[in-house]
C-alpha cells in the first residue's frame, strides 16, 4: 500500500491485502445464505468498530472493482432506460465478495465469470414491506451503529453510485433504482399519521408507515393482474415514481367536513399526490383497517386524470378506491 493511500485511509486495490475485510466476512463461510447471515450476526457482536470500519473501506474497493457496467452487462443490463435489477446485481456482487479474494480477482478480470454467481433469488416488490435492503454493507453499517458509533457508510446505498464507481458506468445515470423490477413504484407515505403512536413505533410492523407499504403493495398487485407479466411496467410511461402522501385533516388542510385530494404535482419523472383523512380515521388502531383505509385513499388519488393511467388501469384503481383491495 502506498504512503498516500495509508495517509488518506484508502485500502489497497489488491484483494489479497484486504485482511480486515476477509476477517470480518469469515463467519459467512464463503456464501451468503440464511445460516451464514445468522452466523455473521452472532459473530459481529464482539468485533471492534475500528476493524468493521476498515473492512467497510475495503468493501468499497471491492465494489469499485466489481460494480461496473461491463459486469452488469454480463447479467442483462442493456441501456439506461431499460429495466435492470440493480439490487439483485449488488447481492450477486456480495456473493462474489464473500467467496474470498481469489473470487474477487477472477471476476474483476473477467466480468463474464460473474454469471457463475448468478443464483441470487428475485424478490417481488412489496414482498418485504418494512424490511430494508440488506447487503454486506448494510450489515456492517448496522454492526457499527449497534456499538454506538456514528458512522455513515456510502456503501449502503445500492441505487446511487459515488464518484469512483460512477466512472465504471459510462452510460448509467447516478440514480439507478427507478427501473429496478424489485422496487415498487407506488409509494404510500402515511408517516404524518404516526405522531399519535409515538416516535418509538413510527416504523414498527403495525405502524401507519408499515400500513402504507402494504397499501402500496395491494395497489401494485391489482394493477399487475391487469398488465400481466412485467412487474413495474404498467405505470404511465412518463412516470418513474408515484408518491401518495396521506395527511390528517388539520388547521392547514381542507375543511374537516369536506376531505379532498390535493392537486397533483407532476413532472417528467414523478407524480406526487396528497390525500386527506378525517381525524377519526387517523385514530384507527387495527392494522388491517389501516391498510384498507390507506389503500382506498391512495387508489382514489391515483385515478385523477392528470396522472395518465390508461382506461383498464383506471378501472382497477376505481374499484380498489371503493373496496380497499
Amino acid at each position: 500500500m502506498s504512503l498516500l493511500a495509508t495517509l488518506f485511509g484508502r485500502a489497497s486495490a489488491d484483494p489479497s491485502r484486504w485482511t480486515d475485510l476477509w476477517e470480518v466476512l469469515a463467519p459467512y463461510g464463503g456464501r451468503v445464505t440464511p445460516s451464514g447471515i445468522e452466523s455473521w450476526e452472532r459473530a459481529s457482536g464482539p468485533m471492534g468498530a475500528a476493524v468493521l470500519r476498515t473492512a467497510d473501506k475495503q468493501l468499497a474497493e471491492a465494489y469499485v472493482l466489481l460494480d461496473t457496467e461491463a459486469h452488469a452487462r454480463a447479467l442483462g443490463y442493456t441501456a439506461p432506460d431499460a429495466p435492470f435489477a440493480r439490487r439483485r446485481f449488488v447481492r450477486t456482487l456480495d456473493s462474489v465478495i464473500v467467496a474470498g479474494p481469489e473470487a474477487v480477482s477472477r471476476v474483476a478480470a473477467d466480468p463474464t465469470a460473474l454469471r457463475s454467481y448468478d443464483t441470487v433469488p428475485v424478490r417481488e416488490p412489496y414482498s418485504e414491506p418494512v424490511v430494508p435492503v440488506e447487503t454486506l454493507a448494510t450489515r456492517i453499517a448496522g454492526a457499527v451503529a449497534r456499538k454506538g458509533v456514528r458512522y455513515a457508510s456510502c456503501n449502503e446505498y445500492v441505487g446511487v453510485l459515488d464518484r469512483r464507481r460512477g466512472k465504471q458506468w459510462p452510460s448509467r445515470p447516478a440514480s439507478m433504482g427507478w427501473r429496478d423490477p424489485e422496487i415498487g413504484w407506488v409509494h404510500v407515505d402515511a408517516s404524518m399519521l404516526c405522531a399519535k403512536d409515538g416516535p418509538e413505533s413510527e416504523d414498527g410492523p403495525q405502524s401507519w408507515y408499515a400500513a402504507g407499504s402494504f397499501a402500496a403493495g395491494r395497489i401494485f398487485r391489482a394493477l399487475h393482474e391487469v398488465a400481466g407479466d412485467g412487474f413495474g411496467e404498467q405505470r404511465p410511461r412518463h412516470l418513474r415514481d408515484v408518491q401518495v402522501e396521506i395527511d390528517p385533516i388539520g388547521d392547514e388542510g381542507p375543511d374537516d367536513s369536506d376531505p379532498q385530494d390535493g392537486t397533483p404535482w407532476i413532472d417528467d419523472e414523478s407524480v406526487c399526490l396528497t390525500s386527506f383523512v378525517h381525524p377519526e380515521d387517523a385514530r384507527i388502531e387495527e392494522f388491517d383497517a389501516r391498510v384498507e383505509l390507506l389503500t382506498r385513499h391512495a387508489a382514489g388519488a391515483l385515478v385523477q386524470r392528470a396522472v395518465g393511467f390508461p382506461p383498464a388501469e383506471l378501472a382497477i384503481l376505481q374499484r380498489v378506491a371503493v373496496s380497499g383491495g
